[in-house]
């Protein structure tokens, strides 16, 4: 039976469109309306994205000679407006944060890849040496670390150089309304602080999946581990809900949709 669908078009089957394809007849208003909200097949959806990979692992010092040294925090990478191909199963790695010992180990990456994009990638905080000095952040803003006795681990932030045994500042993001910080570095012992408030204290480990570096120690421990990393994309509420794996946060603020990974997983926008 012949029935009348929005747009006053006459057709026996309903319209449909997906990814792929749009079955019926449209008129040109109604596919530019889809197109308008990135529904229309082979329209490339913007998106945006924030990522941090995995903290450095602290260190401890020498006994009578110092305190041990705080990692750096993992690299931040940001961006907008990157267009990706609706239907395309694009993969999401969240970088591991390091382990703290005598021997110390960095941060891994945090990565974005799939078809039509250029692969993105969130290099992990390097861990800190023993005791005389915490690893550089080769990122975003070339943090460097403290010096001294209490060496405190470079952050991400522009600016972010470590201050002596007090970790460097990391990046902060509004995305859900409220300011979050990524990738401080952790701090020097005895006493130094975190980077951001995400680094590690002294001795302690980073704060969950904010890439902060682990804090140093004493010459026989405690040694902080980094925290691992995260993921953040970005779209317009309008858009369809995508398809994901891995489990990520999903919120809505000021027009948009947020998917925080916090694991490794797909997304299907």
């Amino acid at each position: 039976m012949t029935k009348r669908y929005i747009g006053g078009i006459l057709s026996a089957n309903m319209l449909n469109v997906s990814a792929t394809g749009a079955s019926g007849i449209w008129s040109p208003s109604m596919a530019a309306g889809y197109r308008a909200g990135y529904k229309w097949p082979g329209t490339l959806v913007p998106v945006d994205y924030f990522m941090v990979g995995g903290g450095g692992g602290a260190t401890g010092g020498v006994s009578s000679v110092n305190y041990g040294s705080g990692a750096a925090g993992g690299v931040v990478r940001t961006s907008t407006g990157i267009f990706f191909v609706p239907g395309v199963t694009y993969t999401v790695t969240v970088g591991g944060g390091g382990s703290g010992g005598s021997t110390a180990t960095s941060g891994t990456s945090s990565i974005i890849s799939g078809t039509g994009i250029t692969t993105v990638t969130a290099t992990g905080g390097n861990g800190a040496t023993n005791g005389f000095a915490g690893s550089n952040n080769a990122d975003f803003a070339g943090a460097a670390s403290g010096s001294g006795q209490y060496a405190a681990g470079g952050g991400a932030g522009a600016g972010g150089n470590a201050v002596n045994q007090n970790g460097g500042v990391g990046v902060s993001t509004s995305w859900t309304g409220t300011a979050v910080f990524y990738g401080g570095g952790g701090a020097g012992g005895p006493d130094g602080t975190p980077g951001s408030g995400v680094g590690g204290v002294s001795g302690g480990s980073a704060i969950a999946n904010s890439g902060g570096g682990g804090g140093g120690g004493g010459s026989t421990g405690p040694y902080g581990s980094g925290a691992s990393g995260a993921v953040l994309f970005r779209e317009p509420e309008t858009r369809t809900l995508a398809t994901t794996t891995g489990s990520p946060t999903i919120t809505i603020s000021n027009g948009y949709r947020i998917y925080r990974f916090t694991a490794s997983g797909t997304i299907i926008f």
